[in-house]
């Protein structure tokens, strides 16, 4: 009887251990998909709206970011016909009931390079640094205000 009692609690105590938590999807394999406005750079037309069409893809505990520029004047939407090219970052995430990705620029072919001046007086040149901050939704996430689906 003492070893059935043992094993009962035993049992109850393992059960009861995972209640409560709520099984947290993982994002590892997805690439997300979110808009993030950026400033109109097309000046003859000022009504148009300009977005960074953003992926994220996760896989493990890093994160991939590839931006395109997407273009909306009136009711017709425009993207960019290049293969690639735009801003490519490369970082990692926490998911620890707060969303956080932190990452660095890693490439732009069609992007003017930041430069500034080292300590040995010859330029260098300054990499993107990108921070999103938010939470799970739904579906996906909600980061600086943008969702990604």
């Amino acid at each position: 009887m003492k070893i059935f009692t043992k094993t009962a609690f035993l049992c109850l105590v393992i059960a009861l251990s995972g209640c409560g938590q709520r099984h947290r999807e993982s994002f590892d394999g997805r690439t997300l998909t979110g808009y993030e406005p950026m400033q109109n750079i097309d000046p003859s037309k000022p009504d148009s709206k300009w977005f960074h069409m953003t992926k994220l893809t996760f896989r493990k505990d890093s994160v991939f970011i590839v931006q395109t520029p997407v273009y909306v004047f009136n009711s017709d939407t425009t993207y960019s016909e290049s293969d690639g090219g735009f801003y490519n970052y490369k970082g990692t995430f926490e998911d620890n009931g707060h969303f956080v990705i932190d990452a660095i620029e890693t490439g732009c072919d069609y992007c003017p390079e930041l430069m500034s001046t080292g300590k040995n007086g010859k330029l260098q040149r300054v990499y993107r640094h990108k921070t999103y901050d938010g939470s799970r939704i739904t579906g996906g996430l909600q980061l600086n205000g943008v969702v990604f689906r």
